[in-house]
């Protein structure tokens, strides 16, 4: 296990000095990645790195538990977050993050229905993997797929309301969705063959 793994692991175990410390390791890197990502007008909107140091805290914390391969993955990653944070034109996605991280299987339509609970550990396990992998992929797809699938998925919204929202035509975010939630299966599916940096690097917003 790597430093910053076990890092990772203490402070979801309660050590808030794990925390401090990840922080300590990674904000500087981060803030300049996420400066290079970012083109004159949305680095603007970077008026204080408080907006980084938040935007990170609020992943760690509500965003999907993951193992990363080492540190330099795990600043890639969070650069990512950031940016989006920055990009998205409201908080919306951190509230829908948030609303993610207490479920306890998230229901979708990428393999129906799920299958009953049996208690079984090596069932428990896949399920909490999947719900992983599942959220992890979202934050790798662009707004407006994240707003299609919220909407639809975890949100129950009819695709009138959905495409009022997006200014689309009812049938129009319905097709929308429908390529969402393929690019959402492909990302999974990559993110399970350990491919989050050639993700990254196909994803980075600029």
């Amino acid at each position: 296990m790597n430093e910053t793994t076990q890092l990772l692991e203490r402070w979801r175990d309660g050590d808030e000095s794990a925390l401090q410390a990840i922080l300590t390791t990674h904000l500087p890197f981060i803030r300049q990645r996420v400066r290079e990502l970012l083109g004159p007008a949305l680095r603007a909107r970077l008026t204080s790195d408080d907006v980084v140091q938040d935007a990170v805290v609020d992943f760690l914390r509500n965003g999907p538990r993951f193992v990363p391969e080492n540190g330099r993955q795990l600043q890639r990653l969070l650069g990512r977050i950031v940016a989006n944070t920055v990009c998205d034109r409201s908080n919306w996605f951190r509230a829908a993050r948030r609303s993610m991280a207490n479920e306890t299987w998230l229901k979708s339509s990428l393999d129906g229905p799920s299958p009953p609970d049996t208690g079984d550990p090596a069932e428990l396990a896949h399920r909490a993997e999947m719900a992983a992998r599942l959220r992890l992929a979202m934050e790798l797809l662009d707004e407006r797929d994240r707003q299609l699938i919220v909407g639809r998925e975890w949100e129950r919204r009819a695709f009138a309301d959905i495409g009022a929202e997006l200014e689309l035509r009812e049938e129009a975010a319905r097709a929308a969705w429908r390529r969402a939630m393929e690019r959402l299966r492909h990302t999974m599916a990559r993110l399970r063959q350990g491919e989050l940096d050639a993700l990254l690097d196909e994803t980075e917003p600029g």
